[in-house]
């Protein structure tokens, strides 16, 4: 069998109700040049059957069964492990790539040699694939500096990258539970170029299994992924865990006391500054940056204001936070 220019990686754990459409949807590719690594994660359904029916069906699907239970990030490194291609492809196990995925994201990679990591747009669908919305991410390498300092941009079962900077870097870290591919992205991009393409190539399922999670693992999630946000923000200005807590509470909308969203436009504008100073940023690039500046700022006052009259939403925009704003404006 002729070596693959590309590995797919594919980490599954009781997947049986969506695998096979992820499965098939390589199998589709218009792209030849691929093998398939599915690694099992101790399923306890049918899963490890279906995968096995597809091995037997082309020879460039394997499994690797994982002896007990070790996560996404240390299965996908155990995939990566055993890659021959020179890109690696994510798709989780229940996720869709359209045909022509592996291709657009190849002939990129092929053609832009300074590019380390390409991700795409996706469809968002439900567990009985009705599309329910999508997700674009920045293409522009200075907009997605700017938004992994705070945010996971990225559909991780949408991305390709090459495989030797992924050794460089030691395969996914294990630390970051549930960010470890967000903690990926964040290394990746202090030394290289990564991009995201506007074509959709992707079906990215939410389903219940997914939104849902248990209490103990979030709150350890959303610890690891705090990490990874206080270390991006610190590589720009020095901040203590608690405001870069409180930064990102307001961003997500967990925290909309008016003392706290006070206190965000003043960090985040701070963090928009030396950001463009750090990158050395000209004029047209920055306003770039402070163009996503006002979209969060108006975003959390809308919100904050969803609520109310219409006509104390405009009083108070009129005169309390447009006097924030005259405050806290920027010469760009």
């Amino acid at each position: 069998m002729n070596k693959p220019k590309i590995s797919v990686i594919m980490a599954a754990y009781n997947a049986v109700d969506y695998i096979e459409k992820s499965i098939v949807s390589i199998l589709e590719q218009t792209f030849d040049g691929w093998e398939l690594i599915i690694i099992n994660d101790c399923s306890t359904d049918r899963t490890p059957e279906i995968i096995e029916r597809y091995t037997k069906l082309d020879p460039r699907i394997s499994l690797l069964n994982n002896p007990v239970n070790i996560n996404q990030a240390l299965s996908r490194n155990r995939g990566i492990s055993e890659a021959r291609g020179k890109y690696i492809a994510i798709l989780d196990d229940d996720d869709i790539a359209f045909p022509s995925r592996l291709k657009i994201q190849c002939d990129f990679l092929e053609n832009n040699p300074s590019v380390a990591l390409v991700a795409s747009a996706a469809e968002i669908i439900d567990k009985n694939g009705k599309i329910i919305g999508h997700k674009r991410s920045p293409e522009n390498l200075d907009e997605l500096k700017f938004r992994i300092i705070l945010k996971n941009p990225l559909v991780h079962s949408s991305v390709m990258y090459r495989k030797e900077l992924m050794e460089k870097i030691g395969g996914y870290n294990n630390k970051y539970f549930n960010a470890e591919d967000y903690k990926f992205y964040s290394e990746l991009i202090k030394q290289h170029e990564i991009t995201s393409l506007p074509d959709v190539l992707l079906k990215y399922r939410h389903t219940p299994q997914a939104i849902s999670i248990d209490s103990s693992s979030r709150k350890i999630q959303l610890t690891q992924s705090l990490e990874v946000n206080f270390e991006n923000v610190n590589n720009y200005m020095p901040l203590s865990r608690e405001k870069t807590a409180l930064l990102i509470n307001v961003l997500h909308k967990n925290d909309l006391r008016i003392n706290s969203i006070i206190s965000f436009f003043n960090i985040y504008k701070k963090l928009v500054n030396s950001f463009i100073a750090k990158e050395g940023l000209d004029q047209t690039q920055a306003k770039k940056i402070w163009g996503i500046y006002n979209s969060e700022r108006k975003n959390i006052l809308r919100y904050y204001l969803k609520n109310k009259n219409e006509k104390l939403v405009n009083f108070i925009e009129k005169i309390f936070f447009n006097k924030l704003w005259i405050k806290l404006k920027t010469k760009f």
